[in-house]
């Protein structure tokens, strides 16, 4: 007891900013919880007519109409106060007490980054050379799908292809993609080419360099895992031809995008754990990376860094870990405030968002448990790699073909089911093999992080739109694809040669697939 007490207070003080911030907060829930309601009710019953402004509309609307939204409003804007406040604490102490300056820091990494390139020039000609074989791959099959784009022609997984088929990210830009505009911003220009070339011939380019610069980012990840270049071109290959980075990196869509910023944390999550190492101004740039895409891709970052600092034995690991997280959130606040200026779109941070998105959780593993649980396992172990068929049952000419497999049979080619039984013991023998090893020097890190990771979306999308879960599938794919890489495993000639034999088969299924969609998208 006297040994919790001591510890209680030795955090209290290391953490005194943490401490006076939920202190504060406490103190606000309950002075609020004491008088809120009743000032409200005075103010709806005309008592205190000198603060009627506060309700407007009260004929139309009931009392507890406004009750509830002022508690939305009070628990929004803690939030938002508490992220604000970690938010200037994190910068402070990076720009007033460490005195960071950025423009010597950015010197100094350009001069790194030309030595690191020099020095290691032969293995990333040999990634790049990988990756643009993918994007020629990319690039080809999504020319041909271009029919399929038609109107009353397609629904491809309830995708969303109206701003990248026209080009106007604004337009169709939600608050849940909280810097996305700014992070195409430099793509824009080359709607100056627009006409001749047509803005879905574009689109499609660009989408496929999203898809392409996920594939050099996981090769990256591969070869400082593996440091070997057949393991690394083989689970590239694995990654690359795998059936959801193979669709989104063909359909216009911000997928590959948002593949890429997921790839991006880890591949920093890998370099900083190997060289004992925390790159703080490259996971700001990584967690603005995710968040910007898309705001529930910051998860996986925010799940690495906190085991980061975990491995790394930093002291304050909780105020640290807040105060990254509200850094985050307070630079990406202001860089959102510059977004709508110059670019338009909707802000992250107003209650419209988390109103919107909340519309999504539906059919949640709460409400049908079976059917959300069976569609769990088939997408984060099955389809998102090897691919069933996604056609209707009938296809009826002339009208609208629904690709899907939510509630559907998964109906494999004798080639699919091949693959499908291969990846399965591909999977099991990883999963064993990793846990096996968890007392490794640099396992349990590893593996927590991409474990956590997954165990967080799998949560997740038990709730959040699961009927359209496959287009989720390029955001939770490649933590899950680390999770079994083993390198202990890849020295064996049985598993080198069964890893080929899975690419091959999965390859065909998969490009199969995708030649059966482009045929009845061209006819």
């Amino acid at each position: 007891m006297i040994n919790s007490a001591e510890f209680c207070k030795a955090w209290a003080k290391n953490n005194k900013l943490i401490v006076s911030l939920c202190t504060i907060i406490l103190l606000g829930i309950i002075v609020y919880f004491l008088l809120a309601h009743h000032i409200i009710t005075a103010i709806y019953s005309d008592k205190l007519p000198a603060l009627d402004f506060l309700i407007k509309h009260k004929s139309q609307n009931p009392l507890d109409f406004y009750l509830r939204r002022a508690d939305s409003f009070f628990i929004k804007g803690n939030i938002f106060i508490f992220l604000g406040i970690l938010g200037i604490s994190f910068l402070s102490k990076i720009f007033i007490k460490d005195k960071v300056n950025l423009i010597t820091i950015l010197g100094n990494e350009i001069t790194k980054f030309k030595t690191l390139i020099i020095d290691n020039r032969k293995i990333l000609s040999f990634l790049t050379l990988l990756s643009v074989g993918f994007f020629a791959l990319y690039l080809a099959l999504g020319l041909s799908l271009i029919p399929g784009y038609a109107y009353n022609k397609f629904t491809f997984f309830f995708a969303d292809q109206g701003d990248w088929i026209k080009l106007e990210w604004s337009k169709y830009h939600k608050g849940s993609h909280a810097l996305r505009l700014l992070i195409l911003a430099p793509f824009s220009v080359l709607k100056l080419i627009s006409p001749p070339v047509p803005k879905i011939v574009i689109a499609i380019i660009i989408n496929a360099f999203c898809g392409a610069m996920s594939v050099f980012l996981a090769s990256l990840c591969f070869w400082n895992i593996s440091k070997k270049r057949i393991v690394t071109f083989l689970w590239t290959c694995l990654f690359g031809l795998s059936m959801t980075h193979l669709f989104f990196s063909t359909l216009v869509e911000a997928r590959a995008l948002g593949t890429a910023s997921i790839i991006a944390t880890y591949l920093l999550f890998i370099i900083s754990w190997q060289h004992q190492k925390l790159y703080l101004g490259y996971w700001i740039l990584a967690g603005l990376f995710s968040f910007g895409v898309t705001i529930t891709n910051f998860s996986n970052t925010i799940i690495c860094f906190s085991v980061l600092l975990f491995g790394l034995k930093n002291n304050n690991k909780i105020t640290r870990i807040l105060e990254y997280l509200g850094g985050i959130f307070l630079i990406a606040f202001f860089l959102s405030l510059v977004q709508k200026r110059f670019f338009g779109g909707k802000y992250f941070f107003v209650t419209e968002t988390l109103d919107t998105e909340l519309e999504w959780v539906k059919v949640t593993i709460f409400n049908h448990p079976l059917l959300v649980l069976s569609e769990l396992f088939k997408h984060f172990f099955l389809v998102s790699v090897v691919s069933p068929s996604p056609f209707p049952e009938k296809i009826v000419p002339g009208t609208k073909i629904v690709l899907n497999f939510f509630d559907q049979p998964m109906l494999y080619s004798v080639v699919g089911l091949i693959a499908v039984i291969l990846w399965i013991l591909f999977l099991v023998i990883g999963l064993y093999k990793n846990f096996r090893d968890i007392n490794q020097e640099g396992n349990l890190y590893f593996l927590g992080a991409t474990l956590l990771a997954t165990v967080f979306n799998i949560c997740f999308y038990s709730v959040f739109d699961t009927p359209e879960m496959f287009i989720f599938t390029s955001y939770f794919s490649f933590p899950f694809l680390l999770l079994i890489l083993n390198t202990s495993i890849m020295k064996q000639r049985y598993y080198m040669l069964g890893t080929i034999l899975l690419i091959v088969l999965l390859g065909i299924n998969n490009l199969h697939i995708m030649q059966q969609i482009i045929y009845l998208a061209r006819t």
